[in-house]
């Protein structure tokens, strides 16, 4: 996040990404891999990399702890 560390400090930003998810339930991304995909479920401890089913498919993925996604990312929020 820009500017932690600097104007906000950074125990409050890691509090604040805890508690408010920067992807709620239901919003539409983009994937690194060209994927579109609908989060399903947040993490606490990883706000970022959320769990999502891919639209195309219906495979879901754990951003967090599937081996296999250790390099996908979010890159945009979009629509279907």
């Amino acid at each position: 996040m820009a500017y932690n560390g600097s104007i906000f400090d950074p125990k409050i930003v890691k509090i604040f990404l805890r508690k408010v998810a920067p992807y709620p339930l239901g919003t539409i991304v983009k994937l690194s891999n060209g994927k579109k995909a609908i989060v399903i479920e947040n993490n606490e401890e990883c706000s970022m990399r959320p769990k999502v089913r891919l639209l195309d498919d219906g495979i879901i993925l754990d951003l967090t702890s599937d081996l296999n996604f250790r390099n996908v990312t979010i890159v945009e929020v979009t629509q279907p």
